[in-house]
This record gives structure tokens, sequence and C-alpha cells, in this order.
């Protein structure tokens, strides 16, 4: 299949020797121009060989097949998991497997329906590692992760797979923002499905939409559950997971939910993310105890800095209001001040950067963990190369025509975080 090897500082191979180790059956390169490690190889009843490890694969030209699961390089190492055919002569599939951080197979396994079973690890700071809508574990847990991911019989799925994460990201009288996360498995969608009805599982109506993962739409005073598909050569996909929004309903608003602290000497930060699963928050209120005890009104806002705190040791929570009533308290926070710097951010989630007509929107959500971020800074480059610092977590804008490319980097004043998986859209 492969004779050469492919360059970096090392290539795969697999070879397969006769029963009695006397000559070469097959023996084959397996690699790209970066370099490339094998970790573990299995083989089925038809002396198919399934291989896993990593690849370092900037240039992606590490060897792919048509409708795998991810045939593009994803940042640092990636796993890869490789099926050969009997005779060693061709791919029966090869796939990346991986998100924007580091990533190595170390152990594969094979069912007798030709199901591959790998293990590895993923250093996912981003949490884009490809999950699956139901399973045991689907957001990064902070530093190594393992990983274990089962791939169909002829390898990933040609159909296209289901969004996740649908939530509620904004809501206005009777206009709601939807956000969700782009399917993970099978071609890239081409579009995308709203459902929903006053029950769940019920279809009382749908939206047909374009290939953006966000839509912001009006509806009727009350409360439905919706969900989402994405659709792709004329094929839609399960649905994603369940929400309930509450539209002009007189409710108590739900609890805040991320609380993130930072302490720099006397100075307390802190941020979260206001949620919308009951009625609309109209501000907030900050409880503290411990070395005092005291409730401090805010207005609606998701951060809050403080300099001054008297020594000692403290736990802080948040709650929404309305005018229905209160929320239960967020997560708590104890921070003891004073204290040094208390740790720079991680990435932050849910960043996504889309086009409306020539107005551009970029959005993004804190890291679920680590200290608060205190600023972000939105870098750009292509048909605008620049920076933008701002204590936003939205920006939107009319641009000119051209390509552009954005990640954000979440700071504070202990340092700064990794950047998100770029984005790039095009205004024509």
């Amino acid at each position: 299949m492969d004779t050469s090897h492919n360059g970096g500082f090392s290539d795969v191979f697999v070879t397969r020797l006769n029963s009695s180790g006397t000559a070469l059956v097959y023996s084959t390169f397996l690699g790209g121009s970066g370099s490339d490690s094998g970790s573990d190889i299995v083989v089925n009843a038809a002396n198919e060989a399934f291989v896993t490890g990593s690849t370092q694969d900037a240039a992606t030209d590490f060897p792919t097949t048509v409708g795998a699961l991810d045939t593009g390089h994803n940042g640092g190492d990636d796993a890869f998991v490789t099926r050969l055919n009997s005779p060693g002569t061709a791919l029966v599939y090869s796939t990346f497997l991986g998100g924007s951080g580091g990533e190595s197979g170390f152990g594969i396994a094979v069912n007798a329906a030709n199901e591959a079973f790998v293990s590895g690890y993923t250093i996912d700071a981003v949490v884009d590692f490809p999950t699956t809508v139901g399973a045991f574990d689907t957001s990064h847990n902070g530093g190594v992760d393992a990983f274990v991911a089962k791939l169909a019989t002829d390898g990933p799925p040609t159909t296209v797979g289901a969004p996740t994460d649908l939530f509620l990201a904004a809501i206005s009288g009777n206009t709601i923002t939807l956000r969700w996360v782009p399917p993970s498995l099978g071609p890239p969608p081409t579009g995308y499905q709203i459902e929903g009805g006053v029950v769940p599982g019920e279809v009382l109506g749908t939206l047909p939409l374009g290939p953006t993962p966000t839509v912001t739409f009006a509806l009727p005073s009350g409360s439905f559950y919706l969900r989402v598909r994405a659709f792709a050569g004329g094929v839609l996909s399960g649905v994603s997971n369940e929400i309930l929004a509450h539209v002009n309903v007189p409710l108590p608003p739900s609890p805040p939910a991320g609380l993130l602290g930072l302490v720099v000497g006397n100075t307390v930060s802190l941020a979260w993310k206001n949620t919308l699963e009951g009625g609309a928050p109209a501000a907030a209120a900050l409880d503290v105890t411990g070395a005092a005890t005291l409730s401090v009104p805010l207005g609606l806002t998701d951060t809050f800095s403080f300099a001054g705190v008297p020594p000692g040791t403290y736990t802080f929570a948040v709650r929404a209001v309305n005018g229905v009533g209160s929320s239960a308290p967020s997560n708590g926070v104890t921070l003891t001040f004073p204290g040094g710097c208390s740790g720079a951010p991680l990435t932050p989630s849910n960043f996504l950067a889309y086009m409306v007509g020539n107005t551009l929107f970029v959005v993004w959500d804190p890291a679920a963990s680590g200290p608060a971020p205190t600023v972000y800074v939105l870098n750009v480059s292509g048909s605008f190369v620049g920076a933008l610092a701002t204590p936003l977590r939205a920006l939107s804008g009319a641009v000119g025509a051209g390509s552009y490319s954005f990640n954000v980097v979440a700071s504070n004043a202990c340092g700064s975080s990794a950047p998100t998986a770029t984005q790039t859209v095009t205004i024509p």
C-alpha cells in the first residue's frame, strides 16, 4: 500500500508474516509528513488489521478515506483509527479521532460485527473532542482525560449525526435565541430543523434553517419543548437533547451556572452564566457567607469584582431574580483573602462565529471550571488582522466582504487561556 517513508521523525508500519515467520505476507508504511506512531493492533476473523496510535499531522496528509468520520487534522497530536484489508493493499477505512488539543489512541479491540473499540487520552481544554448524545461523559474534566470510542462496522457513519447541547441562549419578550453544537459524526450538515410542541416529544411545527448552529425567532407566550435535527444529502438526523422554553410565562428564574472565582491579593472577581430554564432573569444577587454574611443586589450582569475584601475565608454564590421571585443559588465558590494570584482561566466554551447578511456575530461562554476570567481577547486574521480586548461575551457588527478567521482567549491578572478552535466566516 505504501512502500516509502512519508517524513517526520517516524511513520507507523504494519507488517504481516506468514505462519512460519519465514516471509512477509505484506509490510507497509502508514503515515503523513508529520511524525506518526502506532500503539496497538488487532486482527479480525478475515485477517484485516485494525490499528490505532497518534499522528502529528499539521499538513493533513495522513491517509484517510472518503466519508470517514474525520478527514482533517484537528490540532496537536490526533488519534487515528485505520482498518487495512487482508492483503494489506488498501484501506477499508481510516480516520482521525481528536479535537484541537492532543490525543493518542492506546488500545483497540474488535468484536464479531467488526465494530472497533478504541481507548486513549485527550488533552481537550476546548472541549471539542467528538462525543455522542447520551454518552457516559460528554465534557472534559480537566488535564488529561481518557476516552473510549466505538466505531461502526464499516467505519464512521455516512449519514449526518444528531446535534448536541441545545440550549436557550437569550430571551427577550416573545423572541428567543437557540444555540447548539453541530454533529460530530457523519458528513457536515447542510441545514437544521427546529421542531417542538407543548408536551415532551410532540411535533406541532417545524422550522427549517440554514447551516448555522443558532437561530432567533418568535414564539407565542407559553411553555414549549424544543429539539433540533440536522440534515445533509436529503437525510434528516435524529433529535438533539430536548429543552423546555418558558416564553412570557410568570415563573422565577433558574439558578445561574458555572460560578468561577479569582483572588488577586484582596480583590475578588467572579464570573457566571445566566441560565434561562425558568422565567427570564431581571437582576442578580450575590450571597456571601463565611468571615462575613451579606447579600449584595446586582443588576442584570454575569460578572462581579470588588477590591478591598477584608482578610478571611468566604463562600460566594449567585441567585437570579425577577418580579416573580428568586432562583436557587448557583454553585458556591470558596476563596481566602488575601491570596496570591489563583490562576489563569481555561479556554472559553461554546464559541461560535457566524454571519447574517453582512453582519458578523461572535459569541462565547466562560469555561465550566477554573479561575474566573476578567477580559477576553478576540483574535482576527484573514481579510483583517487584529485583536480586540473586551469584557463582553458577544460582539457583532457590519463588516466588508472577505474571509475572516477568529478565536477567543480568556485572560485575567494571572495569565491567559489557550485559544478556542479557530472558526472562519466568509462574507461575499
